[in-house]
Parts: C-alpha cells; structure tokens; sequence
C-alpha cells in the first residue's frame, strides 16, 4: 500500500459543519486538538509481463484510495457525541445525557483542520464528506478525558467531487 503521512507537530483548531457548507471559528469551531495526521492512501497492484518477457513490473496500478484525519482531544466535546456517535441530547436536573440508540449512526460533516507548519505558516486541511465510524474517550487517572478522533474522506457531490484540500500558505 502506498502512503504520505503528514505529521503536522503543533496544536490546531478543528471546524465541524455540515457538507457543502462554508465553515467559520465563529459557528464551527469544536475545539482545540493536538496530535494531529493527515493520511492519504492507495492500494498498488504491479502490472507483471510473462516470465520470458520480464521478471520485473512493467507497470503499476493505483486504485481504493482513501483519506483520513486523526487527532486527539482532551475535552469532552459534547458535539462530538451528537454528531460523530449519534446521540440524542436529553437536559435535566442540570445534567446532559447523550443516548446513543440502536438506530443511533453517525452524520457524514465537513471537517476543517487550522494549524501552522513549524515556521508558523498556516495550513487548511479540508475534508468536504467526512465520517468517524469510532469515538472511542480514553478514562485517564488525571481526571481528564483523552477522545482520539478519525475522520475518514469521501467525495462530495456538493464540492465538486472533492474528496481533501490541503492549503499551505507561501514563505513570506
């Protein structure tokens, strides 16, 4: 399987919104996230002559590929639970519950990365149609909830079949 990875190695902030929506810190902002990765992906299959021609490829073909977002947050992000797990908000005795159904699914979002590359120019990664199929909270001993989030890309009709974007602002 071919693969880039990009490690962004800082903190960023993440935007969720509906697809095909423009995203604002003013409306979307979820949080801020650390341990941030970007994966692009292709299966590769070798395209291989008879044995008395060549032993080696003559060619190669990419195909399934897919894009994911992961992160790490610290919080408890109450939005998270309702539109990554599908849970329904119930207020009471100064208590939110979030049930989480067995007709429950999560909602395909826009997903929108804020961060800076390690000489402080800011890259935008975009992922138009996007799931996590997985919200797993991590109970830790330091009073303190670690949810590691995976975003998985698809395209989407609403942006021009637009599956990633990834803007990375120029050297001054």
């Amino acid at each position: 399987m071919a693969s880039l990875e990009q490690h962004v190695f800082s903190t960023g902030k993440i935007l969720i919104g509906d697809v095909g929506a423009t995203l604002t810190e003013a409306d979307n902002l979820i949080g801020i996230i650390q341990n941030v990765s970007l994966e692009i992906k292709y299966n590769k299959k070798d395209l291989m002559a008879p044995p008395s021609q060549s032993m080696f490829p003559v060619d190669t073909a990419f195909f399934g590929g897919s894009a994911s977002l992961k992160f790490d947050s610290n919080t408890m992000e109450r939005f998270l639970l309702e539109r990554i797990a599908g849970a329904t908000k119930a207020t009471g005795g100064g208590t939110d519950t979030y049930t989480i159904g067995k007709t429950s699914k999560p909602e395909y979002c826009k997903v929108q990365l804020l961060t800076e590359d390690t000489e402080g120019r800011d890259i935008t990664v975009t992922l138009y149609k996007a799931v996590a199929p997985a919200l797993p909270f991590r109970f830790k001993m330091d009073d303190f909830v670690d949810t590691a989030v995976e975003f998985e890309g698809y395209p989407s009709t609403d942006d021009d079949d637009k599956v990633v974007d990834i803007a990375l602002a120029q050297s001054a």
